[in-house]
C-alpha cells in the first residue's frame, strides 16, 4: 500500500494562501469557457467531503510510458507511474486554493528510490472551488497545464559546449555559407524537440490519471475502478493537445467494491481540457 505517501504528506509544511477570487466554470458536459492551456477536474464522492480525516488526491503520469498510477503498486512505496499529484485536505490541514501540488522523481543516482517535492503554485495558475455542486460532495479544480512542464528534479545539467579543436597544419577550414540572394528567406534549422509532445518541453502530450482517497496515515481507502483501492484495470488517457470532456469514463462502475464509508468513496467526476 501507499504507506510512504503518509510520510510524504507529513513532510509538507508550506500552506498557500487562499485565492478568494470568484471563478465561473463551464456547465457539466461542455468545454466552452475553459481558458486555453487549462484543465478542469471535478472530483465527486458518494457522501460528503471530510477534509479532516481524509485526503483526496488526483494523481497523474505525464511520462509518456502509458502506465496508470494505481493505489496498490509496489515500487519503493507505491510510486510507479506517478509524476504529479494534487492533494486536498487531510494531512494538509485547512483546505485552501490552490491546493498542494507534489512532483515525484527518482532520487539522483538511484533507479528505484522515489522522492517528492512540493511545487509552489501561483494563485493565478490554479483555483480550487469547494462544494461546486451545492451538495458538499464535489470540488472543482481548474489549473494551467504548464505547472507540470518542468524538468525532473535532480536531472543533470547540460554539458557546456566544447571548445573547437584546432585543425591540423595545412588543413583549410570549410568556407562560410554563401549569402542568399536578395529576398530569399533562409530555412531555419530544426529545433530540438520533445519526441512525445507538440506543446511541452519536459513532459508528454498524453497523460494518465487516477483519483485516490487516503486516510490520515496516507494509506489508500479508495481509487477509481471496479476494485477500489486494489484496482489495476482502470485506465484513462488524456490527450492534452486536444479538446475533450470526459464524464462517463470516470463514473465508478456498478458493483464496485465499497469501503463502507461514503465520505471516503469516490463516485466519479469529470475532466475537461482546452488545448
Amino acid at each position: 500500500m501507499l504507506r510512504s505517501i503518509g510520510l510524504a504528506l507529513s513532510l509538507v509544511a508550506i500552506m498557500l494562501a487562499a485565492c478568494g477570487r470568484q471563478v465561473t466554470f463551464p456547465a457539466p458536459g461542455t468545454v466552452a469557457g475553459i481558458p486555453a492551456g487549462n484543465m478542469l477536474i471535478r472530483y465527486t464522492v458518494a457522501g460528503t467531503f471530510d477534509f479532516t480525516d481524509y485526503t483526496y488526491a488526483i494523481v497523474f503520469n505525464t511520462s509518456g510510458n502509458g502506465g496508470t498510477p494505481y493505489a496498490n503498486t509496489q515500487f519503493n512505496g507505491g510510486f510507479l507511474n506517478y509524476s504529479f499529484a494534487w492533494f486536498v485536505g487531510g494531512k494538509f490541514g485547512t483546505v485552501q486554493s490552490p491546493p498542494v501540488l507534489l512532483q515525484y522523481y527518482l532520487t539522483p543516482g538511484s533507479t528505484t528510490n522515489v522522492g517528492t517535492q512540493q511545487i509552489v503554485v501561483p494563485l493565478n495558475l490554479a483555483t480550487l472551488t469547494l462544494n461546486s455542486n451545492g451538495q458538499n460532495s464535489q470540488f472543482t479544480l481548474l489549473f494551467s497545464r504548464t505547472l507540470f512542464d518542468r524538468p525532473p528534479i535532480g536531472s543533470p545539467t547540460p554539458s557546456p559546449t566544447a571548445t573547437p579543436t584546432a585543425l591540423p597544419s595545412g588543413v583549410t577550414p570549410s568556407p562560410s555559407p554563401t549569402p542568399l540572394p536578395s529576398g530569399v528567406t533562409p530555412t531555419p534549422s530544426p529545433a530540438a524537440s520533445n519526441a512525445c509532445s507538440t506543446q511541452y518541453t519536459y513532459i508528454c502530450d498524453v497523460w494518465y490519471v487516477n483519483f485516490f482517497v487516503l486516510d490520515q496515515n496516507g494509506v489508500p481507502l479508495d481509487a477509481l475502478g471496479l476494485n477500489g483501492r486494489n484496482d489495476t484495470s482502470f485506465t484513462l488517457a488524456l490527450p492534452t493537445n486536444t479538446s475533450f470532456d470526459y464524464i462517463n469514463q470516470l463514473t465508478v462502475p456498478a458493483g464496485a467494491i465499497p469501503n463502507g464509508n461514503p465520505n471516503a468513496s469516490i463516485a466519479g467526476g469529470e475532466i475537461k481540457n482546452a488545448p
